[in-house]
């Protein structure tokens, strides 16, 4: 089995996934307080490897400067801030050869903190 259908059949397993496409799905992860963060996981090919890239929204793009953007970005040990159509997101990629579910998991918990921490600075909601 590849790791992409073990990812797969993982996050069928434990999330509750829709829009699921041959390149990736999104899911909303809940957090033990209430709040909920939308992430999408695509598969990406570069650099002559494929790779998953995790993104979650924060808010909607004039919610927040771009030059802020920037200056978060600088404080982020992982991820960053990016705008993608109307929204301002946070993206993360990890190579999927040699991920494991658990560091797959922990990705996700870690973008869904990020993402939502993020949207509560800037927005004080829980729209995503």
């Amino acid at each position: 089995m590849s790791m992409w259908s073990e990812i797969l059949d993982h996050a069928k397993a434990h999330h509750a996934i829709r829009n699921e496409t041959e390149r990736g799905f999104r899911l909303t992860w809940s957090h033990p307080n209430g709040r909920t963060q939308l992430i999408q996981v695509r598969r990406v090919r570069a650099f002559d490897a494929d790779w998953l890239e995790l993104k979650s929204p924060v808010c909607h793009a004039h919610e927040m400067d771009p030059t802020e953007a920037l200056k978060k970005n600088n404080d982020l040990a992982v991820g960053a801030l990016a705008i993608e159509g109307t929204y301002m997101v946070v993206v993360h990629n990890v190579q999927l050869d040699g991920l494991t579910v658990p560091s797959f998991d922990a990705s996700l918990a870690l973008i869904a903190a990020l993402a939502d921490s993020l949207e509560l600075e800037f927005t004080g909601g829980d729209d995503f």
